[in-house]
């Protein structure tokens, strides 16, 4: 999966040929190997090789349904070793419970996914979808990023503009996640719905 991603991380900033180079040159060899892998990408795109790392592990805490903090430090090394965390089991509870935090973090994040659920086809632009809930677009900025990184929302560009949709196979898993997680909770008494 970490190939995976290095593939897609890669081809998606820089483009398929520069991929190709990359790997022809034995780039991504050690990438499960932080220290060097870290080493190889500096010597070949300085201080960029932090920005090439975090497009790689984004994309595989994507696929690993893991929310990417795009706010404070970031180590490569501990990335990895929260995927191989996760991959093994160890998070399963965290991760959903992260999801749920992160869906919940603030009103305008509520607004944002009653908006796509009730209009699971809009596709519009960070402005005008900041318009319908009431806000202006560097107001929402965050929440839709926290949204993304999730894999709830995706970004396309059509012609010169770039626009937000729901990517609704994803959306579908991560509440599933959370329906899984919330039903293993322990302490929590269930509903009983005759009652209502």
């Amino acid at each position: 999966m970490l190939r995976d991603s290095i593939g897609d991380g890669i081809r998606g900033a820089l483009g398929q040929a520069i991929l190709g180079v990359l790997t022809d040159q034995g780039l991504f060899d050690k990438a499960s190997v932080p220290k060097e892998f870290h080493m190889k990408l500096q010597s070949a795109f300085g201080n960029g090789a932090t920005v090439i790392e975090k497009v790689i592990i984004k994309d595989l805490f994507r696929k690993l349904n893991i929310p990417y903090a795009s706010q404070g430090s970031f180590e490569y090394g501990e990335a990895l070793e929260r995927a191989r965390e996760t991959c093994a089991g160890g998070t399963d509870k965290v991760s959903a419970a992260q999801m749920l935090e992160t869906l919940l973090a603030s009103e305008t994040t509520g607004d944002l996914l009653v908006l796509f659920h009730r209009n699971p086809g809009l596709i519009d632009t960070l402005d005008s979808i900041a318009r319908r809930i009431g806000r202006t677009g560097n107001s929402i900025e965050e929440d839709v990023r926290s949204l993304v990184n999730l894999g709830i929302l995706k970004t396309r560009r059509i012609g010169r503009s770039e626009v937000l949709l729901l990517d609704r196979g994803r959306d579908r898993e991560v509440l599933d996640a959370i329906a899984k997680h919330l039903r293993n909770l322990e302490g929590v008494e269930k509903i009983d719905n005759t009652k209502f």
